[in-house]
C-alpha cells in the first residue's frame, strides 16, 4: 500500500470489537500487516508494522454499528494507478475496498487510496448502492464480496462489487454484481457504473429465487 518493495497484508475481522475495553460492539475492522526484509513480522516493530482500522476511527466515514460487518469481504487493487519509482523499478500504491455488507442494512464499500504514508484515511470513498442510482432494500448485502481488476485496459483497475441477496422483481436473494470503472490518475467514473446479473446476461426468466449470483468473485490482476 506504500508503494515500497514489499506487499502488505490486509485482514478482515468483521465480527471484531476494535474498541471493546470502551464497550463497542461487534462491528468489525480490518488489520493491515506491512511487508519487510524478514516478511510479515508485526512482532519487529509494532509501532510501525501493523495497523488497525474500523468506523471507530475518526476519519473513517459513518459510525460503527451492530451487524456493520466491516471487513467483511476485501480486495486490493491500484484503482487510481498512481506509481513510484524506486531505482530502475516502479511500484503501484495499491489501494484497499472493505465490504460492509451490514451497513444500516443494505450494505456498502469503503475504498482507502495507497501513498507513500500507507492507506490514506482522510481521502476515502465512501458508496452505497444509493451513491450510484441503485435502489437499496433491507438484506441486500451490498459489499459481500469484492474482486478488483482492470476490466477496461486504461491501467487503473475497477472494482465489482456482489450484492447475493439483492431481489430483482419477483424473484428473492436471486442477487447482483455492480462494477465501478476508475481513470488512470482520477476518482472512479459512476457514470460508467454496470450492473450484473443474470437477467442482463441471458435474459428474462434465468434468475431465480435464492440463486445467490455475486456471492463470490475473482478478477485477475
Amino acid at each position: 500500500f506504500n508503494g515500497d518493495t514489499f506487499d502488505d497484508l490486509a485482514i478482515g475481522m468483521p465480527y471484531d470489537s476494535p474498541n471493546w475495553w470502551e464497550g463497542d460492539p461487534s462491528t468489525g475492522s480490518v488489520l493491515i500487516i506491512e511487508g519487510a526484509n524478514e516478511g510479515l513480522r508485526p512482532s519487529v516493530n509494532p509501532t510501525l508494522n501493523y495497523f488497525l482500522i474500523s468506523q471507530s476511527d475518526a476519519q473513517i466515514p459513518d459510525t460503527a454499528e451492530v451487524g456493520d460487518l466491516f471487513g467483511f469481504a476485501l480486495a486490493v487493487g491500484n484503482f487510481n494507478g498512481d506509481t513510484q519509482s524506486i531505482g530502475n523499478d516502479v511500484y503501484d500504491f495499491d489501494d484497499l475496498a472493505i465490504g460492509i455488507p451490514g451497513e444500516d442494512g443494505v450494505g456498502a464499500v469503503l475504498i482507502l487510496y495507497g501513498s507513500q504514508w500507507n492507506l490514506l484515511f482522510g481521502s476515502s470513498v465512501f458508496l452505497g448502492e444509493w451513491d450510484l442510482g441503485g435502489a437499496p432494500e433491507p438484506g441486500d448485502s451490498f459489499g459481500y464480496a469484492l474482486a478488483a481488476a482492470d476490466f477496461d485496459g486504461n491501467g487503473a483497475d475497477d472494482l465489482a462489487i456482489g450484492a447475493p441477496y439483492k431481489d430483482l422483481g419477483t424473484r428473492s436473494d436471486t442477487g447482483q454484481v455492480t462494477v465501478l470503472y476508475s481513470q488512470f490518475l482520477g476518482p472512479f467514473d459512476l457514470g460508467q457504473t454496470e450492473w450484473w446479473s443474470q437477467v442482463s446476461i441471458y435474459g428474462n426468466g434465468f434468475a431465480r429465487d435464492h440463486d445467490h449470483f455475486g456471492a463470490a468473485l475473482a478478477g485477475i490482476r
